[in-house]
């Protein structure tokens, strides 16, 4: 890592450019097929969130692949229901992750279940639909 003109550079490879284009194509269909109740919160905000969100990572010397798959699974909590808390959408936020193949990070010290999250079936099929 070094700095250049105020700008901290450095190389990650945390999530790769594979994983965050299927991460991308999911969360792109999803924002298409529920458009009309994401007046908000749909592909322009999740699109614009991620380019912001990736130019402040590589300003800040940051992993931009990781600060790229948190911005475009920030708000799937809208999915799963409506002006919903950020912790509503984690179960389909994992499963959206996971099967993308980000890997999973746990902090130093965390304990995690040595088992997949659980969450119903219907969300990790094409008949997922959110609440109202």
């Amino acid at each position: 890592m070094h700095a250049r003109d105020n700008v901290i550079t450095a190389n990650f490879d945390t999530v790769s450019p594979g994983a965050l284009g299927v991460t991308e194509a999911r969360v792109h269909d999803l924002c298409r097929v529920y458009a009309a109740k994401l007046p908000f919160h749909g592909w322009h905000h999740v699109s614009f969130v991620k380019e912001k969100a990736v130019g402040f990572a590589r300003h800040n010397g940051s992993d931009q692949g990781v600060v790229a798959a948190a911005a475009l699974v920030h708000d799937v909590n809208y999915l799963v229901r409506r002006n919903s808390a950020a912790a509503e959408g984690r179960d389909l936020r994992m499963e959206i992750l996971l099967e993308a193949g980000v890997p999973e990070w746990w902090p130093s010290g965390s304990t995690r279940s040595s088992t997949r999250p659980r969450w119903p079936i219907a969300a990790r099929t094409s008949a997922w639909r959110p609440r109202r």
